[in-house]
């Protein structure tokens, strides 16, 4: 939704080979999208590890993001929800 992703053109257009990422299942949805990640995908951010998990609910792309580290693999993850708690629409 635009609430989400409505800056990534414009970030895009200010950060030459910025990476604007999103669920595989957000069809033309995400301005500005670079690649698209598959449940269980894991991408390297520097240090980070992103794992994106889909959880179709609010919307049919909606995923959380899992967030650990490739230098302290036994540390604690985080995890960026976004919209999930929604079913189907808002609130």
């Amino acid at each position: 939704h635009f609430d989400h992703s409505g800056g990534n053109a414009t970030f895009a257009r200010e950060v030459p080979g910025l990476r604007v990422v999103a669920s595989d299942r957000e069809r033309g949805r995400v301005p500005a999208l670079t690649e698209r990640l598959a449940d269980e995908q894991t991408i390297a951010v520097g240090r980070l590890l992103v794992t994106a998990h889909s959880v179709p609910g609010h919307t049919l792309g909606s995923a959380v993001f899992q967030i650990s580290s490739s230098a302290a693999p036994a540390a604690p993850h985080a995890a960026f929800t976004g919209d999930t708690l929604f079913c189907g629409g808002c609130g």
